[in-house]
């Protein structure tokens, strides 16, 4: 651990915990006999619990339990929260409500105290899925085999010119991103003391409502910036929508700040976010009144220009975004192939995330994988460059494996 880097905040969080109990002890001693609010803090302590111990088993669960238990949980404590930061039990004994503490005091304890708990085990949730990850998925980590490194350079850069609004926003939104909450409101304090009229600035403190589960005010914000930054704001929407449950919406928004965005780490993390809802969601990949699901949109002819060994699975993606990262709108999956071959594709091959709509226009690449996982890569796996903008589906796409 590096903590010239981790030091601050870890300090930073640790003052927060001690600050937030002590107010909790102080604003809760007058009802320590109220028998709801001690449920309610038992089940916070479960859920708390069990959150830690769903983290923990991480590799051992099925991604879309996994996924859909922890938004349940975080839900459950969020609710658990609100009601304990309500106050005292209206209905009790007169010697309470005649000397109730003061009001603030009470609920800033308690909203301080459940902030710290919450952020810190959302945090190492969404950390461990941010985990490095093989081909096309999030990297989690500034320092990627890229020789781009946005956030590499945003430092340099902050470090050259601590007024650098344009690094300090980009520190900041990969805070948001990965959930560290202490860094990104450093940053954020020192962005606004130079322009807190910048649009980046004024995404950000939409994107932290929208964290703390105040989404009317967020997406009242957001709608201001979607001119100026349409990528991010998307993202904020679409984090929204999930959060809200509104997992179509979510791929929409998601999918459409793919294609916005011009910043590498927009479209890898709106990239990330479509491939954790694809494996979340359980909606059907058919299209209504559209006819048959299954009749052919698009042909390509996989060939390659030298012999190619048998063995593996043949894959053929179809993207909204010409990066070959990050989920695929299509994937068909060939066990069984002798090159050269054609391949059909249709509504009914489109990924659940993709609402049962063919992008277009389309980028298309195929690949083998020796290993039978594509996020598992081998010796001799092969693909092909992505081919690009398609809009007329008309004639077959030629992809030549390399």
């Amino acid at each position: 651990m590096d903590w010239s880097v981790w030091g601050p905040p870890l300090v930073v969080l640790g003052l927060a915990a001690v600050g937030g109990g002590a107010f909790a002890i102080t604003g809760t001693r007058r009802w320590a006999h109220d028998p709801i609010r001690a449920d309610l803090q038992a089940r916070h302590e479960v859920v708390m619990t069990r959150l830690r111990d769903l983290d923990a088993d991480r590799d051992k669960i099925d991604d879309h339990d996994y996924h859909h238990t922890r938004r349940d949980l975080i839900q459950e404590a969020a609710d658990i929260l609100r009601q304990l930061d309500e106050g005292p039990n209206e209905t009790a004994g007169a010697e309470q409500a005649a000397t109730p503490a003061p009001k603030a005091s009470r609920g800033a304890g308690w909203y301080l105290a459940g902030l710290v708990v919450f952020f810190t085990v959302a945090g190492l949730v969404l950390q461990n899925a941010l985990a490095p990850r093989t081909d096309g998925s999030m990297t989690g980590n500034a320092q990627s085999g890229s020789s781009a490194d946005p956030i590499g350079e945003a430092q340099a850069a902050l470090e050259a010119n601590p007024e650098d609004l344009e690094a300090l926003n980009t520190l900041t939104k990969w805070a948001l991103y990965t959930q560290d909450l202490d860094q990104a409101m450093q940053l954020m304090d020192r962005s606004r003391a130079i322009d807190e009229n910048d649009p980046g600035v004024i995404v950000h403190l939409a994107a932290l409502r929208a964290l703390i589960g105040r989404h009317d005010e967020s997406l009242v914000t957001l709608a201001t910036q979607e001119d100026a930054l349409p990528a991010e704001v998307g993202i904020w929407r679409g984090i929204i929508a999930m959060q809200q449950g509104d997992d179509a919406t979510a791929a929409t928004e998601l999918r459409a700040a793919v294609m916005a965005s011009s910043d590498p780490l927009d479209r890898e993390f709106a990239a990330f976010l479509l491939s954790d809802l694809m494996r979340a969601t359980q909606a059907s990949a058919t299209t209504e009144g559209e006819g048959d699901p299954s009749a052919a949109v698009m042909t390509t002819t996989v060939s390659s220009a030298s012999a190619v060994e048998p063995g593996g699975v043949l894959y053929v993606y179809v993207r909204a975004s010409p990066v070959p990262a990050g989920p695929p709108m299509l994937a068909k999956r060939i066990e069984t192939w002798e090159l050269p071959l054609e391949v059909s594709l249709s509504n009914a091959d489109l990924l659940p995330f993709a609402g049962g709509v063919f992008p277009s226009p389309a980028y298309v690449q195929a690949k083998i994988a020796r290993s039978g996982d594509p996020r598992q890569p081998m010796d001799g796996d092969m693909k092909s460059v992505v081919i690009g903008p398609i809009e007329d589906f008309s004639a077959p796409v030629e992809l030549v494996l390399e």
